[in-house]
């Protein structure tokens, strides 16, 4: 653009050419975080009238020429236009120049926008704008979750974010373009255009310079020097968020406390105290001065030099400029000035920083609103782990009635503890009432619901006006529910629940139960009942029950039935009793058994009838008796029994017959006794047999006398007699053998049978009785009179078991010597046949120094078992007898 050489001011408007029309005044105020505004009067040079409306939203720039050739643009849009009139014989009009950031003030939205930094939610709204925008800053900014413009100016809501982070804007300008610059530091501050030193002129001096500073004042203030700030954080209640800044002890100690802070780090909060400390401290060192450089500018450093008071001098940053400049006429050339121009300005020291108060009001929500409760599509509720939803607010008009439309809004509940409470989870469709905390839009809180003409109460009203209800819906889907209902109607009162599917019902305690009328309980399936304690049932009236199936009834330990009147049972089918252990059935009066058919009773072990009178049995056919396992019978007089043809009886078990008089037995014929194993009889007193012909046939013929053993003959043809003294009487006594020897040193005492450990391989620690020592009384019994003594082996002894027949080796009653088989060890060891030890064979076991044994005699069994041998038992480690005997026995 051509221009003229000595013209201070100069104005170039969308649509006219250059030097077409002429500026004559301006005044502009421009300012750091504020947008600037110049006013321009003017006229066109061919003193045609304007039409002013055309230039309403054009862009424009006004040019301040400086005498060294150094020019300042100042671009805009022009935002008003006034006709002036006629002045000098000429028209003139006036236009006001601002940025593209102050027509934002015209528009007024309310919008949501979510996990944005302050920057980006700047940059997204001046971009919409058309807003040339450049970023100078040093920090990072967080993302802020929910951040909303309610029913404020585009204008308002950017330079409300930018105070509230402290982040500060001017602007750059070009001939034809500017950007607005935001800034967080002495980084974005740079020295003004051209030569950044600007000299002090007094108004005595001479002035040489063009470009100088008239007059500099200097003001201080005191202001604040602590900021505290508080906040809260739900997910961590018991985190301090206090954070405090403090700067200048001349402070007089002033505070500025908040809360909330709107920060949950510590460290947010310590940033956010310190830009709050440094914003409220603005002004406490501020320079003031008059001149003639129109190259300052807001945003921008200048080093003021030559000042006569030294610490004037050095680098200042420019916070605001009110600049005037005319041109002065000369009747009748309007190409012949005087032009003039003067500015003001207010500035900090340079290392001074700079943040904007917070001067633009916050919008508040003050009453309550409602919202519509969303989610994803695919979901009828979706709230977090804090049992948070998200909302579609009704002015909201970008949201898309989506999980995204909201941030998680917490729901309050009427209670709500640590992990108890109550809980109710807000549904998608619901209409939500929402608070806001401290009023701040950006703090939604969901307080209730509220029916509206597509979610109806639960009850027809006004119909229903006395029921209330708590009544869920099944989900997803619908179409059940859970609900407790109350009617509070007069004479009607009543409680209902009811359960769509299972209800559960947990009580640690005593549960009490009382109904003052009838009760009635219908289960459509299966009823089961668990009681771990005592049940106790009392029906003071009938009691019916009716099962139109099978019933089962179980009783593991005792069951009793008590009947004060009369008892009947009536099975129109089979009927089965089955008592594993005994029956009794005793009747105090007479009783009655009919059957109809056939009758048959089946006794697995014994059967007994005590009859007090007389029995009759009679039977008109055969009678069979089977007994499956023993019967006994008693009969207080005389028993006949007469069998007129043959008898035979056959016992598969054993037989018993004890009779406590004289036992008479009488063959006319043969009699003959076969026994398949032992035969055994006891006699306490003298036994006497009668035979013309007496014959004894065995193997092996033992003779016990006295519990001593007196005779052995075994199949061999050995004979063995064990007496103190042997006296043989006869006529003629015969001796014949092959061999005869007299031997006179025998003792005339019959052989030892036992071996003991001696005290060279044990120590006696204690002998007992049967009762008191450590034995339990039936160990303590196998030993003769139930004497032991307890002994502790010093080295390893090897022991002895006899066995055989079905006992196996296992057991741990040992000998401390090998025993003789057959008869003899068994009579010594007291090992009757009936035990089923037939004493074959032998086995050892060694057993280990340390155990601890006990030993003692033998106690007889009877029937000639003498017993006599001595014995000992191994007490057995804790894993047992049976694992211990399988690790020792050879």
């Amino acid at each position: 653009m051509p221009r003229r050489p000595h013209t201070l001011l100069e104005l170039q408007a969308e649509g006219f050419t250059p030097g077409e029309l002429v500026a004559v005044r301006m005044s502009g105020e421009e300012a750091i975080s504020e947008p600037y505004v110049f006013h321009v009067e003017f006229f066109p040079r061919s003193l045609e009238p304007l039409d002013v409306k055309a230039l309403l939203g054009t862009e424009a720039t006004l040019l301040l020429h400086g005498p060294d050739g150094g020019d300042r643009f100042v671009h805009g849009v022009v935002d008003e236009a006034r006709d002036l009139g006629d002045r000098h014989g000429r028209p003139e009009y006036r236009l006001r120049l601002v940025p593209r950031l102050r027509l934002l003030r015209n528009t007024r939205r309310s919008r949501i926008f979510q996990h944005l930094s302050v920057p980006d939610i700047v940059k997204k709204v001046l971009s919409a704008a058309n807003v040339k925008l450049r970023l100078a800053l040093s920090s990072s900014y967080a993302p802020r979750e929910f951040c909303v413009q309610y029913r404020e100016s585009d204008l308002d809501f950017v330079r409300r974010l930018l105070e509230s982070e402290g982040i500060c804007f001017f602007f750059e300008h070009a001939e034809s373009s500017h950007t607005m610059v935001l800034g967080d530091g002495a980084g974005a501050h740079v020295p003004i255009s051209g030569d950044a030193r600007v000299v002090f002129r007094g108004k005595e001096d001479h002035v040489a310079e063009a470009e100088h500073v008239s007059s500099v004042t200097r003001t201080q203030r005191l202001r604040p020097g602590t900021v505290s700030l508080r906040d809260f954080d739900f997910e961590r209640p018991a985190l301090d968020l206090t954070s405090k800044t403090r700067n200048d002890p001349e402070s007089l100690g002033w505070e500025v406390y908040d809360y909330p802070g709107d920060y949950v780090k510590p460290a947010e909060g310590q940033s956010l105290s310190r830009v709050r400390l440094e914003a409220l401290r603005f002004g406490t060192k501020t320079l003031a001065g008059d001149g003639t450089c129109h190259r300052l500018v807001p945003g921008a450093t200048f080093e003021l030099a030559e000042h006569p008071e030294g610490d004037l001098n050095g680098e200042v940053l420019v916070v605001r400029v009110h600049h005037e400049g005319r041109r002065q006429e000369v009747v009748g050339d309007v190409d012949a000035l005087e032009e003039s121009y003067r500015n003001h300005f207010v500035a900090l020291p340079a290392g001074v920083p700079y943040r904007p108060r917070l001067a633009t009001p916050v919008p508040h929500i003050l009453g309550i609103q409602t919202a519509t409760v969303v989610g994803p599509s695919s979901e009828e509720t979706q709230p977090d782990t804090h049992s948070r939803i998200k909302v579609q607010f009704h002015w909201d008009r970008d949201g898309k009635s989506d999980d995204k439309s909201s941030c998680w809004v917490r729901a309050g509940q009427a209670w709500a503890g640590a992990a108890w409470g109550a809980s109710f989870i807000p549904r998608v469709g619901q209409e939500a009432v929402v608070r806001f905390l401290e009023g701040n839009p950006d703090k939604p809180l969901l307080v209730g619901a509220v029916y509206n003409g597509q979610n109806a109460p639960p009850l027809a009203l006004p119909g229903e006006k006395t029921k209330s209800t708590v009544r869920t819906d099944s989900s997803p889907g619908g179409g059940g529910f859970n609900e407790v209902r109350i009617e509070d109607s007069a004479g009607g009162e009543e409680v209902f629940l009811h359960a769509q599917k299972d209800e559960d019902l947990d009580t640690l305690n005593d549960k009490s139960q009382r109904v003052g009328g009838n009760e009635s309980l219908l289960v459509e399936k299966d009823r089961s009942r668990d009681i771990v304690g005592n049940q106790a049932l009392t029906v003071k009236e009938d009691d019916a029950s009716t099962v139109e199936g099978s019933q089962s009834l179980r009783v593991a330990l005792n069951r009793e039935t008590r009947t004060k009147g009369d008892h009947s049972e009536e099975v129109e089918r089979n009927q089965s009793i089955t008592v594993m252990a005994v029956h009794a059935l005793n009747v105090k009066l007479a009783a009655a058994t009919s059957v109809g058919a056939a009758a048959a009773l089946g006794v697995g072990g014994g059967y007994g009838i005590n009859v007090g009178g007389a029995t009759n049995i009679a039977v008109l056919g055969a009678r069979a008796e089977t007994v499956g396992g023993k019967r006994s019978e008693a009969v207080a007089g005389s028993r006949t029994e007469m069998v007129e043809g043959a008898r035979s009886s056959r016992v598969l078990g054993d037989v018993t017959e004890e009779v406590e008089g004289g036992l008479s037995q009488m063959s006319e014929k043969d009699r003959q006794d076969d026994v398949g194993k032992n035969h055994l009889s006891e006699v306490k007193g003298p036994m006497a047999t009668g035979a013309k012909k007496l014959q004894l046939k065995s193997d092996e013929l033992a003779v016990v006398v006295n519990s001593e053993l007196a005779l052995l003959i075994n199949k061999s043809g050995t004979v063995k007699l064990f007496a103190k003294s042997l006296t043989v009487d006869g006529k003629n006594i015969k001796l014949k053998g092959k061999k005869i020897k007299k031997d006179g040193s025998g003792s005339g005492k019959r052989k030892p049978f036992k071996e003991v450990l001696d005290e060279s391989v044990a120590d006696t620690m204690r002998e007992y009785g049967p009762e008191g020592g450590p034995l339990s009384p039936a160990d303590a019994k196998a030993f003769t009179e139930g004497k032991y003594t307890m002994k502790v082996l010093k080295k390893d002894v090897t022991v002895h078991r006899l066995f055989g027949g079905e006992s196996g080796a296992q057991g741990r009653w040992v000998t401390a010597g090998p025993r003789p088989t057959g008869l003899e060890g068994k009579i010594r060891m007291a090992l009757r046949p009936e035990w089923g030890n037939t004493a074959t064979q032998s086995a050892s076991m060694t057993l280990k120094a340390g155990t601890v044994l006990y030993e003692g005699g033998v106690a007889g069994q009877g029937l000639g078992y003498s017993g006599g041998a001595t014995q000992i038992l191994i007490k057995t480690p804790p894993q047992g007898a049976g694992e211990f005997l399988k690790a020792v026995f050879l």
